[in-house]
């Protein structure tokens, strides 16, 4: 499934209710993509501090969710995928001009 294909069933999911306006949209997401986090950090932290197996069926589910929630708030804003990737790279790259070190990601004004 491409990302678009994704985005098109969120939004199949979510506009049947006309009511449901950007604002909560946006809301529902970042909520969302918050409490899905929050899933995979347990995840995580089961394998990283109990010696846990990793469920990676789990995280796949878990990870599905936090991309349906971050689809909804890119269809609630009217941005795109590659909107956000472009921007990302572009912050990046401007941060770490020679590459990563730790002396540039501890700078304060990171904007």
């Amino acid at each position: 499934m491409t990302n678009q294909e994704h985005i098109d069933q969120t939004v199949k999911v979510t506009d049947s209710d006309a009511t449901f306006a950007i604002c909560p949209k946006l809301l529902h997401g970042a909520v969302g993509v918050s409490t899905e986090a929050g899933e995979i950090l347990s995840i995580a932290k089961a394998h990283w501090r109990y010696n846990r197996p990793l469920d990676r069926q789990k995280l796949i589910k878990e990870l599905g969710d936090l991309r349906w929630y971050y689809n909804l708030i890119l269809v609630s804003l009217n941005m795109t995928d590659e909107e956000i990737l472009d921007a990302n790279a572009a912050k990046l790259k401007a941060r770490y001009t020679n590459g990563f070190t730790t002396d540039e990601a501890n700078k304060k004004d990171r904007g």
